[in-house]
């Protein structure tokens, strides 16, 4: 837990006027694989007096695997709970609509967007460059540049698990502000 989680929060509860708010938080293990620097509980307290209202945790299986599998149970989670209106989650790309498009189609996987990640892995990309590729072939440049930093890639897996899952929860992306990830920068 960190400033910008403690922002998200804050924003998220300006913006979408919620009642409450549940963080939905990996354990003592977080999203990249890494060890948390502090243990859970002290996360979690964190998280409380900066202002959820209900922490929950990811299961370790599902906190240490891809953004993919991380934002399926994150979504499962929220759904089953019943109360959950809004998925709030930090982005670059604060437009929605953008990445739900994106989502949508990486959801239902065209062939011709399978053909041309395809092509790109058989050139030697990495699979996220080939996808972030193939999406801006199929879509445009601003797609396929959505696509290239963690904080979008998890946006748009979060709408892509908010899609297949048919869910009722709407899709809420705040700016990240600040350095940018992995930046050498405060």
């Amino acid at each position: 837990f960190h400033k910008g989680h403690e922002y998200q929060i804050a924003q998220t509860k300006v913006q979408s006027k919620a009642d409450f708010i549940i963080a939905i938080m990996s354990g003592n293990f977080v999203q990249r694989g890494e060890v948390a620097i502090f243990p859970k509980e002290f996360r979690a307290k964190a998280a409380l007096l900066c202002g959820a209202d209900l922490v929950l945790e990811i299961p370790t299986v599902f906190s240490l695997q891809s953004a993919e599998f991380f934002a399926e149970k994150a979504v499962a989670i929220a759904e089953a709970t019943g109360i959950v209106n809004y998925l709030s989650f930090g982005a670059e790309c604060d437009d929605v609509n953008k990445i739900l498009e994106i989502a949508k189609l990486l959801s239902d996987e065209p062939p011709i967007l399978s053909k041309a990640i395809k092509s790109g892995l058989s050139s030697g990309l990495s699979y996220p460059v080939s996808r972030a590729m193939a999406i801006k072939e199929l879509l445009d440049a601003e797609s396929g540049e959505i696509l290239s930093t963690p904080n979008n890639i998890l946006a748009v897996e979060y709408c892509k698990a908010l899609c297949k899952s048919a869910s009722r929860i709407t899709p809420w992306a705040i700016k990240r502000t600040g350095a940018n990830p992995d930046s050498k920068e405060a």
